[in-house]
């Protein structure tokens, strides 16, 4: 076992302990639970119940609503990643294209034209560093 997971686990077993000992402390009291809102009224939302089931709902519905929250959070941000991964790739392939281009342009460009024109001789531009590109990514 690494130190880490016996950390984890040392953690995990005194919080079990305490969920325990405070189940053990509170299970007879009761609580009867009310909704009151001023000048209305108050309403019995329930019979009465044990307060460490009562804690224990609580902390579970807290821990549902931040998962969902991050959930949603996770959601987009692998929507974003998925989206960048796409431009890199087509960055990649036109990289790739440039590249094949400038290497078949260089052997034309060496061999003479047996034709002579008077038009000007527009050459090709000189290959490009890998690196160049690479730092663009």
């Amino acid at each position: 076992m690494t130190p880490g997971r016996i950390v984890a686990l040392v953690l995990v077993l005194v919080v079990a302990g305490l969920g325990f000992v405070n189940y053990a402390v509170n299970a007879e009291t009761q609580v009867n639970l009310l909704f009151k809102v001023p000048l209305v009224g108050a309403w019995a939302l329930g019979e009465a119940m044990s307060l460490p089931i009562l804690l224990a709902i609580t902390f579970l519905v807290g821990f549902v609503a931040a998962g969902l929250g991050f959930g949603v959070k996770l959601a987009g941000s692998s929507r974003r990643l998925r989206n960048l991964r796409r431009q890199v790739a087509a960055l990649q392939e036109e990289l790739d294209y440039n590249r094949r281009t400038a290497r078949e342009a260089a052997p034309a460009a060496a061999s003479p034209s047996p034709v002579s024109t008077s038009a000007p001789v527009i050459s090709s531009p000189p290959p490009v560093a890998s690196s160049d590109f690479d730092d663009l990514i």
